[in-house]
């Protein structure tokens, strides 16, 4: 058996690192893995604490090893504004850091003991289970099932953000939701959480301790979203997997989606995303993977899907539900919660026949709906 021999008076960064770059063969470690051998030394055993969170938890909905590190991300953003793995091993409690402080280089102990960590610890369970639980409201960020969460890597910045716009030290916070509102938004539109998560969790952290100080200090990724938006080719969202096609999906939901049978408001974790031109009719199949736009989604149950859609087109299933309601403005208020207007519907959807041309200034019409409501996030 090989090993390597490292002094002891080495911190204790520098042998996660080291340990780090000799574990590129054989079973891969996470950085969890790393740290939960850390930790151990400590009497802390990260596994069995995360072992020991409620299953009901929305923690435990998400996926556990990105979610494991998600939560020592969140204390790390909290207590030193950075959650790289580097700043990671300073979570281990009596791990010594060098930091600047009045110009000078002073070492410090950021967790000095293994229950300040374990308050710690329960503090983020806390925190980022209410983060999830807004981000899956539908009526503020409207992510009603774990798999229309635009970014789930954006929940340590997210919580760390939210937990720091309590501080008492800010003085007017009236708006402090309003201003987390609009940079989320604006995260998700610009794609800012697809890579470099953690610097970019650090520099919104920062930017957003700023903002909460001062109303005129607005970070630049609202103007950013802003101007993207308009240019944005809504069209071309055509993967579930997307950010932004899954954030339009959530703002139908905060929009008030409803049933097309019932015109009330579902139960919202039996909506889905389906197509409103059926990729198995014989225009979906012409369409090719066009039919698969975001453009050419509504948020319904698989029953009303199954029952009311099947594989008909607009001018056949919206005909009917006209016919049958008692009141025609009704069908016309349920549509508009989809972003379809009555003009979309008599002038468009209702076109008989309804074709390739029919399909596409249905979509530009209502691309221009969405592009709309985004804009208005940012208002």
């Amino acid at each position: 058996i090989s090993f390597v021999e490292l002094d002891k008076s080495l911190e204790m960064s520098k042998v996660c690192d080291i340990f780090t770059r000799i574990n590129t063969k054989g079973l891969e470690l996470s950085i969890f893995d790393i740290l939960n051998a850390a930790f151990l030394p400590k009497d802390i055993e990260l596994k069995e604490e995360w072992r020991n969170i409620d299953s009901s938890s929305p923690i435990k909905k998400l996926e556990e090893e990105k979610m494991k590190v998600y939560l020592l991300q969140t204390i790390s953003i909290s207590k030193q504004g950075y959650c790289s793995p580097k700043y990671l091993y300073y979570l281990v409690p009596g791990s010594k850091r060098k930091i600047k402080m009045n110009g000078q280089i002073v070492e410090d102990i950021l967790i000095p003991s293994k229950k300040d960590f374990v308050e710690l610890w329960k503090d983020a369970i806390k925190n980022v289970e209410l983060s999830i639980k807004k981000i899956m409201n539908p009526r503020e960020f409207g992510a009603i099932k774990p798999k229309f969460i635009p970014y789930p890597s954006i929940i340590p910045a997210f919580t760390a953000i939210d937990f720091e716009s309590k501080n008492s030290r800010y003085k007017d916070m009236s708006n402090k939701n309003d201003k987390i509102s609009k940079w989320y938004w604006a995260s998700i539109f610009t794609n800012n959480y697809s890579s470099s998560v953690e610097s970019q969790a650090t520099s919104d952290f920062s930017v957003m301790q700023k903002w909460f100080g001062d109303n005129n200090a607005v970070p630049e990724i609202i103007n950013q979203a802003k101007n993207d938006i308009k240019v944005m080719d809504l069209k071309k969202e055509t993967s579930q997997s997307s950010a932004i096609y899954n954030a339009i999906f959530n703002l139908m939901a905060i929009d008030g989606a409803r049933d097309p049978v019932t015109f009330e408001l579902p139960e919202y974790s039996s909506l889905d995303d389906h197509h409103i031109i059926p990729q198995n009719s014989k225009l979906g199949k012409k369409l090719g993977n066009k039919v698969n736009t975001i453009l050419n989604r509504i948020a319904i149950s698989d029953e009303t899907n199954r029952s009311v859609f099947k594989v008909r087109l607009p001018n056949e299933y919206i005909k009917e539900i006209l016919k049958n309601a008692k009141d025609k403005n009704k069908v016309y208020e349920m549509l508009e919660s989809h972003f379809i207007t009555k003009r979309i519907v008599d002038e468009i959807l209702l076109r008989d026949p309804f074709e390739v041309k029919d399909f596409e200034e249905f979509i530009a019409e209502r691309e221009k709906l969405i592009k709309e409501k985004v804009e208005n996030l940012f208002k």
